[in-house]
Formats: structure tokens, sequence, C-alpha cells
């Protein structure tokens, strides 16, 4: 009985060492997943804080392609002003923007249909790309798989409300386009406030105009953005180092891309 007792007792010390020990592993590779998607996504917003708030001129004197979007966004408005007959075209204009928008916002959808079959099938996926490829490429459990994945639908979701907003700006944009200049500009000067005492006070405010531009222009950029960093986050199943090196040639693609043009 005492021999039994004793195998007894050293079974159940090496399964509570095994136990120890999984844990132990699922915590480093928690911390691991958890560093990796720090590391990426700060990389990847500062890059975006970086290029964004990058006013001056590179060494040939020449802006970078987000502050001169900035540039024909304003001089945009400013065609529209001093150049008469300009409202078909800019009518055109709005509608090209609005249409593309639009095809954005619908291809986000699509794509967060598919992340949500994923998720579905989840234990599915990790199946057949551990038996098909022989090796556990995506070696995580279906949980974690699923938050990922969750975390993807997350960027499309974002993506989709930028592209909305861009596309409600241009909306009301197509209601001061269709004003007269002088009409627009006259409501610079309006009543804004009547104090207690009974006296009116008149503030200027900025035409509506550059302002509404500007903002559906960085709401679209920011939707086109967050798609881009869809293909990093989606090689995060593959593994941290998957993410990391896709985030490099991200954030490379997109300095090649936001740089000044020759």
């Amino acid at each position: 009985m005492a021999g039994w007792e004793s195998i007894a007792v050293r079974d159940a010390q090496k399964r509570s060492r095994n136990s120890m020990s999984l844990l132990a592993q699922l915590a480093e590779s928690a911390w691991l997943e958890f560093i990796s998607l720090t590391v990426s996504l700060t990389a990847v917003i500062g890059y975006w804080y970086w290029i964004n708030h990058r006013t001056g001129t590179n060494k040939r004197g020449q802006l970078s392609t987000p502050a001169q979007n900035r540039l024909i966004r304003q001089w945009w408005v400013q065609t529209l002003d001093n150049q008469t007959g300009a409202e078909i075209l800019a009518v055109q204009t709005l509608r090209n923007a609005i249409m593309v928008s639009t095809a954005l916002a619908s291809a986000t959808m699509l794509i967060l249909l598919g992340v949500f079959t994923l998720i579905a099938q989840r234990q599915e996926l990790v199946a057949i790309s551990n038996t098909l490829l022989g090796v556990p490429l995506i070696s995580l459990d279906p949980q974690t798989v699923g938050l990922k994945l969750l975390l993807l639908a997350a960027l499309q979701i974002s993506a989709f409300f930028c592209f909305l907003t861009a596309i409600r700006y241009y909306g009301h944009i197509s209601f001061l386009v269709a004003m007269p200049t002088a009409l627009r500009h006259a409501m610079q000067a309006s009543q804004i406030a009547t104090p207690p005492n009974g006296a009116i006070s008149h503030e200027t405010q900025p035409d509506p105009l550059p302002n509404y531009l500007q903002r559906a222009g960085s709401a679209y950029a920011i939707g086109i953005r967050i798609m881009i960093y869809s293909i990093p986050l989606f090689s995060w199943l593959l593994g941290n180092l998957a993410l990391l090196v896709a985030t490099a040639l991200t954030v490379s693609i997109m300095y090649w891309t936001d740089r000044a043009p020759h």
C-alpha cells in the first residue's frame, strides 16, 4: 500500500509541475503577444504622428505628401473663390470623393464579414493550418486567435466610421459650394451671442468650407491608414515575428509613398 501511495503522490506532483509549467508558458506567451502588439502600434502611430505633423520641407525644399494634400485642398477652395463658373467642376470633384469613400466603406464591411466568418470558424482555422502545412504555424489556442480577429474587426469598424465621417463632411461641403462666394464670406460675421445686458456681440467666424474640407480629407486619410495597418495585424495570426516584420515593411512602404515626390 505504501508503494502505491508513493507512486500516486509522485504522479500528482508530476501533474502539478506540468500544470505550473503550462501556466508559465501561457503567461510568457501572453506577455510576448502584448509586447509585440505594443511595439507594432507604437511604431505605426509614432510614424503617423510624425508624418502628419511634419510641416517643414526636405532637403529638396519639398513638403511631404500629407502636407501637400492639405495645401492642395486649401488651393482648391481658393480656386472656387477666384474662378467664375467652377461650380460644376466642384460638384464633380465632390461626387468623385463621395464615390471613393463609399466604395472604401463598402470594402471595410466586406472585410468585416470575412473576419466574423474566421472568428466563427477559428477552431477549424487552427486545425487546418497545422494539418496542411505540417507545422504549428498558427500555434495559439482558438481563444487567442479569436481575440486577434476581434481586434482586426475593431479596426475595420473604425475605418468604416472614418469613411462615413468623410462622406458626411463632403455632403456639407456640397451645400456650401452651391452658395455664392460673397454670401459664404458674409456668413463669417454672424451674431453668435447676446450678453445678459442685452448688448449684441459679433464675432468673426472662419469660412466653414476650408474647415469641412480639411476634416473630410483627414477622416479619409485616417481610414486609409487604418486599412493599411490591417495587413500587419492579420499577419499577427502567424506569430509575433510575422507581426513585427509586417509592421516594419508597412512603415517602410508608407514612408516611401508619403515622402515628397521628385
